[in-house]
Parts: C-alpha cells; sequence; structure tokens
C-alpha cells in the first residue's frame, strides 16, 4: 500500500500518523517543504521516502511530487494530510489521479466550508449551532489607510479590486488584535490565531 502524506514535518508531532503507517508495511511517501536536514529524525524514520518542493502552495510541484512517486512505487491508494489547511491540495490530487479513497475535489465543499456541512446535518435531523459567515475580509486587498499613492489606489479601484482600508499596518499581529477587539464587544472570546502561511501564525488574547 502507498499513501502519499502532504506535510509530515509540521505540525511537528505529525510523524506519529505516518510512524504508525509505516510499522505495518505501508510505503509512507512525504512531500514538503522543508529541506531534508531541517525535519526531525521522528519524521525521517516515519517515511519510505521524502520528496522536497520549494513550495507546498505550488500545486504544479506537488502533482510533480505525487507522479515521481506513483513513476517508482506504482498506484497511490491513499493522499492525506490531516491538516484542514490542505484540504483543498489533498482532494485535487485525489481528483488528477483517480484515487479513489478519500474526498475528491468535486465532492469538497461540504467537508471545507462549515456552513455546508451544517447543512448536511439539518437534512438528516440533527440540531445545529447557529452560525454567522462573515466574508468581509473575503478575496480583498487589506491595507493602511494613505499607504499607497493615489494613483496606484486608483488604478486598482479601476480593475474591481476589493479593498479595504484599516487606520494600521495589516499585520498578523495587528490584525488578530484587531479581530479579537471587534468580536468581544458582542461575544466571550479566549483568543483570535491568524495565520501568514500554513506555518505561521499570530495570536492574540485578551
Amino acid at each position: 500500500m502507498n499513501v502519499v502524506f502532504i506535510s509530515p514535518h509540521f505540525p511537528l508531532y505529525f510523524h506519529n500518523f505516518c510512524s504508525r503507517l509505516k510499522i505495518r508495511g505501508v510505503n509512507v511517501l512525504g512531500i514538503g517543504d522543508a529541506d531534508y536536514h531541517e525535519i526531525s529524525n521522528e519524521t525521517k524514520v516515519s517515511l519510505s521516502e521524502y520528496y522536497r518542493v520549494n513550495d507546498l502552495e505550488n500545486y504544479d510541484e506537488v502533482y510533480k511530487a505525487v507522479a515521481y512517486f506513483i513513476s517508482k512505487y506504482g498506484r497511490i491508494d491513499f493522499i492525506e494530510s490531516q491538516n484542514e489547511y490542505w484540504l483543498e491540495t489533498d482532494a485535487k490530487l485525489r481528483s488528477d489521479f483517480n484515487v479513489v479513497s478519500g474526498t475528491k475535489f468535486e465532492d469538497l465543499a461540504v467537508m471545507k466550508y462549515k456552513s455546508k456541512m451544517k447543512a448536511v446535518y439539518e437534512s438528516v435531523g440533527l440540531n445545529v449551532a447557529r452560525y454567522y459567515l462573515v466574508d468581509s475580509f473575503d478575496h480583498a486587498l487589506i491595507i493602511e489607510d494613505g499607504s499607497l499613492s493615489k494613483r496606484l489606489y486608483q488604478a486598482l479601484i479601476d480593475e474591481n479590486f476589493k479593498i479595504i482600508n484599516l487606520p494600521f499596518r495589516p499585520t498578523a499581529e495587528n490584525l488578530a488584535k484587531y479581530i479579537y477587539d471587534r468580536l468581544a464587544k458582542k461575544y466571550n472570546v479566549d483568543y483570535i490565531e491568524v495565520y501568514e502561511t500554513p506555518n505561521n501564525c499570530a495570536s492574540y488574547r485578551g
């Protein structure tokens, strides 16, 4: 059995999934964007082979990595990451390589969007918590007031960019506090995390 595991090196404890598979005789084929010498020894011994890509966000690179594994080991039985961030990548790879185990890209919506999951639960008579979908920042360019020239700002408007102006530099740290402060006006909020990349985030606790 051949299992492709996306980002086996992060979070750091994910080598546990890989090692348990390998103990049972599974070929565990890791794809990550960290140099081999940078990943932990636990991760190294949990994998049958590790393929480094420059950027896990670059689908073409990840696609080529899976194609390489197929050429060397044969048909892939599972493609997993156990990480919600890579849910879409996992599903697209399954569709493109016809991996029958797991959710394919065309069926992903109910797995990816909590609002669509609720509809599925409701359809079978289960009670679900109320929710409000906040999409004001979705597909938007977030900038600090006055940080762009008037000419550039107008050019973006002319190209139909959705722009959100904030009175501070929109770093992950500042955005975490901004979101916390807004939510805390109505809700009991413990803390907020804002991710810059799959491996890096800023958090704010009130």
